[in-house]
């Protein structure tokens, strides 16, 4: 899907609700849409990355079998949701 950039109202934009200082930086909204279309077609390079259990406070049974391990994490896609 391509976003028209002409569509999409400039000035301030904020989460939230009922803002009266700017636009509603929401899911559906058409600058939203660019943004994640943009992100969604990138091709990224390979990279590396190192999880540091050991700083951890707590103990996380469910990962303390990969502690010391390597190997290799594909992502093909995040998706972040509150709670």
């Amino acid at each position: 899907m391509t976003t028209n950039l002409n569509a999409i109202p400039l000035g301030l934009y904020r989460m939230g609700r009922h803002l009266e200082d700017g636009h509603v930086f929401r899911i559906g909204h058409p600058l939203t849409q660019h943004i994640l279309d943009d992100a969604t077609n990138k091709n990224l390079p390979e990279t590396e990355i190192a999880f540091d259990y050991s700083g951890h406070p707590l103990k996380i049974s469910i990962l303390e079998p990969f502690v010391g391990a390597s190997g290799y994490l594909s992502l093909a896609r995040l998706s972040v949701e509150p709670f």
